[in-house]
Parts: structure tokens; C-alpha cells; sequence
């Protein structure tokens, strides 16, 4: 009989960047230092089960905290953050599913380094064609493995993958924008043959910044009036248009019964 797959990891390398990650950070803001605790215990359970995930379930927080002696009103929350600003992915989520594209990539990396037979990811999950970046995390290798050279490390840790229309996407979201709305906005993008790349994210965001004009109303402005690209500017052009209009409006005088009988004085009806 052949002998089961085997699908979870013994291990997971820790990045001492960790703690610097700008996402760490914000859950860390959000949900006290105790999130941390949260968030690695979360770690933990999707390497452990699934290997590159795990699937959502009620009694998934209550795990967690029982693990960690937290409230399970407080997992729920870490949890909640964690996929609000990205560090899980969205999309799967709404699927029943706890994973990300760097989840994915680092299980990938041990996987063919431990030289792992019949392993995959699966295709409706699978989110490792977004940008990735390989950090210490991905090349460290367990006690007894055969290591790459320093040379062969520092250029895995410097490779990336190309910017995506899921991280544009990601990106809008995080900055407050509500995910149906970016998601139509992309399709107006698209139909006017506008590239999701990382420069036109940054030109947005910077207009918006630089205005300070809230990302969330920006996009929405941009979906309501199928505009690829934004500029405070264009708004304040409308403004002026609109006003201009109601002052060109023609004006009918209406003249009362007596100032017509007087301009009447003299006619004579044939």
C-alpha cells in the first residue's frame, strides 16, 4: 500500500524582519502586542495542517485562543485584520480558505528543498503567480539539508515576480476602499485598456495623498464615472462646468396682465 502524501511542514523558518513587516505592524496597532501571539499561533496552524493553508471555521478562534490564553473575541479579531490589510488573501477567504501568495511561496521553496515527491498546490488556490519575494525566510533549511551557497541565497532573496492586477487590487483595499467597488473599477480600467501596473497605483495614491482625498471616495468617483485614472482637478472642472450651466440658463420673463395691456396700447387687430 502506498504510503500518504505528506502534505503539512515540521517546520517554518522565521524572518527576523518579522516584527518590521509593515502589516505585522498594523495588526499589531490594531489588536494590541497579544495579535502577535495571535498571528503566529495562526502560522503555525495553517503550516501544520494543510502545509500552504488552512479552512475557516467557527471553532477556529476559539483554538487559537485556547492556545495562546487569549479571548476568542480577540483571535476573531486578529483574524478579521489579518485579512482586512492583506496578510491573508481576501478572496480565498470569503472561500473558507486561510493563505497567502508569501504562505504559499515559502511552502513551495521547503518543499523542493527537502526534495518533497507528489506535492502541490492547488490550482483554485493557488496564488504564487502574484509577486512574491523570497526573503531569509524561504532559503533557511532545517538541520541534516544540504544548503545553497551564500551567492545562490542572496539572489533568490533579491528575485521577485512581476506586479499584479491582484496586488493593485490588494493594495486599493488596504487604503480603505471597499473590494466590490475596486473590483468594477478594474473592469472600467480594463475596458479602456489601462495596465494595473505599480506606477499607476502610485500616481493614484500620491494624487490622492497629496489632495488629501480619501482612496475609498476616489475610486468610487472613478467607478461611478468610468475614469481609467484621477485627478482632484477633473471634480473641481465638473464643479465649474455645472455651475457655469445653471448660470446660462434662459431666463422667461413673465409679464403681468397689466404690462401687457399697456404694451398693447395703439394695436390694432385687423
Amino acid at each position: 500500500m502506498a504510503r500518504p502524501q505528506k502534505k503539512e511542514l515540521d517546520y517554518f523558518s522565521f524572518d527576523v524582519n518579522f516584527f518590521n513587516n509593515k502589516k505585522v505592524r498594523k495588526i499589531k496597532m490594531a489588536c494590541g502586542a497579544q495579535g502577535i501571539t495571535v498571528l503566529i499561533n495562526l502560522l503555525c496552524t495553517i503550516y501544520g495542517d494543510k502545509g500552504y493553508y488552512t479552512k475557516w471555521d467557527d471553532d477556529l478562534p476559539f483554538l487559537i485562543a485556547d492556545t495562546v490564553g487569549v479571548s476568542e473575541g480577540a483571535a476573531l479579531e486578529v483574524i478579521k485584520k489579518a485579512v482586512q490589510i492583506g496578510f491573508l488573501d481576501p478572496d480565498l477567504f470569503e472561500k473558507g480558505i486561510l493563505t497567502s501568495s508569501e504562505i504559499q511561496s515559502r511552502y513551495s521553496r521547503v518543499c523542493k528543498d527537502a526534495k518533497r515527491t507528489g506535492w502541490e498546490i492547488k490550482p483554485e488556490y493557488d496564488l504564487t503567480t502574484e509577486e512574491t519575494e523570497f526573503t531569509t525566510e524561504e532559503t533557511q533549511k532545517p538541520p541534516g539539508e544540504s544548503t545553497h551557497s551564500k551567492e545562490e541565497e542572496s539572489k533568490v532573496q533579491k528575485s521577485t515576480k512581476k506586479f499584479t492586477k491582484k496586488d493593485f487590487k490588494q493594495a486599493l483595499i488596504s487604503k480603505g476602499a471597499k473590494a466590490e467597488i475596486v473590483e468594477d473599477w478594474l473592469k472600467v480600467r480594463e475596458s479602456k485598456k489601462a495596465v494595473n501596473t505599480k506606477t499607476a497605483l502610485n500616481t493614484f495614491l500620491n494624487e490622492c495623498e497629496n489632495n488629501n482625498f480619501p482612496v475609498e471616495d476616489a475610486v468610487r468617483i472613478c467607478t461611478e464615472k468610468s475614469w481609467k485614472g484621477f485627478k482632484v482637478a477633473w471634480l473641481k472642472n465638473l464643479e465649474n462646468g455645472a455651475n457655469q450651466n445653471k448660470k446660462s440658463e434662459p431666463r422667461i420673463n413673465r409679464q403681468s396682465a397689466d404690462t401687457i395691456r399697456q404694451n398693447s396700447t395703439g394695436w390694432e387687430i385687423e
